[in-house]
């Protein structure tokens, strides 16, 4: 597992964690938005920086390819637990 600081997005300030080392996609379901955390390693930590562009509208078939992926983890975004 690898935890770091979240920088942008609904998760700016908190701490995440994904199953892969390069990122995961943060999926808001009833809201259809889609936020995606790449790792960005500096000298001294390493952050879940929120991609340029995101989000984005959820997609069902994008969604289904990304549950696949074995480079990014796939969480459901819980509005209560990062507010």
């Amino acid at each position: 597992m690898y935890t770091y600081p979240c920088v942008g997005g609904p998760l700016a300030g908190k701490t995440a964690m994904s199953r892969f080392a390069d990122g995961f996609i943060l999926v808001d379901k009833p809201a259809q938005l889609v936020w995606i955390y790449d790792a960005v390693h500096a000298i001294d930590r390493t952050e879940w920086v929120m991609r340029a562009g995101s989000p984005s509208v959820y997609d069902r078939e994008h969604a289904r390819n990304a549950a696949n992926e074995t480079y990014y983890d796939v969480r459901a975004y819980d509005n209560e637990a990062v507010s």
